[in-house]
């Protein structure tokens, strides 16, 4: 109620009203935000990056899962170092990959190519690589346990019956890794909201269009004491967190809420 309730209620009521006068003034807040060519630019940049980065993701989480489920007794042990990229700091890693993605880097010099990743268009590839590569293995830790949750018996079953992997999986293994796809998913769409430490470590406080996201036009409304534009932005946020999930957590839980 401190913290998040009472505030959020203070951000409503600073939406449509003026903050230096505290005059109602309707919905002029909204409309300014909205008509921000800088609003508009994170809107879509962070739009797709969701949408390229979170599928790759989830999928490339799964197999990496479905494939670790069948060395278990020789990987297990090793789960530990899939977590490792989210405990480095944001810093150091935003060191390494500017010595790895810079025009005169390591990886030009390694493919003979002259590509300014950091600065280009090439810049949101990064970004994305770098999101799969930071949280891949927390989410195949996810799916791990929920393959490893399934009953053997089933798997058993349709083997006796004649059926092969790819049946296997589609038949058993997904429909029954519904409410683990649900967790993923959601940690998925908060985790591609807390990109920014890493576009800051890395591009910089201007960093190319491309990967210009919300996270800068709050920070850049923050420094400039945009107390409107950021109350407007911060429920808008709210909002479109809530239209996303919404769909999301019926389409994986049609029986009830988890």
């Amino acid at each position: 109620m401190t913290f998040y309730v009472i505030p959020f209620i203070q951000i409503i009521y600073q939406v449509f009203t003026r903050f230096a006068t505290k005059k109602f003034i309707g919905f002029d807040n909204l409309v300014m935000v909205v008509k921000n060519k800088s609003f508009q630019l994170a809107i879509k940049n962070t739009a797709l990056f969701m949408v390229l980065a979170i599928p790759l993701l989830i999928i490339s989480a799964l197999m990496f899962a479905r494939l670790l489920n069948q060395f278990h007794d020789k990987w297990g042990h090793l789960k530990v170092i899939y977590m490792i990229p989210l405990v480095i700091p944001a810093v150091s890693l935003g060191f390494f990959w500017q010595i790895l993605f810079s025009k005169y880097g390591m990886l030009n010099m390694i493919t003979s190519l002259s590509i300014d990743w950091l600065n280009s268009s090439a810049s949101l590839v990064v970004l994305v690589f770098i999101f799969i590569w930071k949280n891949l293995g927390y989410m195949t830790i996810l799916f791990l346990a929920g393959i490893q949750n399934i009953p053997y018996v089933y798997i058993e079953a349709a083997q006796v019956d004649g059926a092969d992997d790819k049946l296997i999986f589609s038949s058993i293994i997904l429909p029954n890794l519904r409410k683990t796809c649900f967790v993923v998913v959601l940690f998925s769409l908060l985790n591609s909201f807390k990109i920014y430490r890493d576009i800051y470590a890395i591009f910089g406080d201007y960093p190319n269009r491309s990967v210009y996201m919300l996270q800068h036009v709050f920070n850049n409304w923050f420094r400039d004491f945009g107390i409107d534009k950021l109350s407007v932005g911060s429920l808008l946020y709210v909002i479109s967190i809530i239209i996303i999930i919404y769909p999301i957590n019926y389409l994986f839980n049609r029986e009830g809420l988890v």
